[in-house]
């Protein structure tokens, strides 16, 4: 989270998110990785990225 930001672009953060989960997988195929496995990974991120906004929102004592 970026100090003082009030609100995120959707659109940029939906293209980033895209793109990285690309090439996430495209390395777990490289790695012959479970897909399960790599679901968790992306559960993983996705409940960083909203623990964080929610976090934003709501004060640094979040958890």
């Amino acid at each position: 989270m970026i100090p003082r930001v009030a609100s995120i672009d959707l659109d940029q953060m939906d293209h980033a998110l895209t793109r990285h989960f690309g090439a996430m997988n495209r390395l777990s195929q490289e790695l012959n990785l479970p897909e399960e496995i790599c679901g968790q990974i992306a559960e993983g991120v996705i409940s960083l990225i909203h623990n964080a906004a929610v976090e934003g929102i709501e004060g640094g004592d979040y958890r």
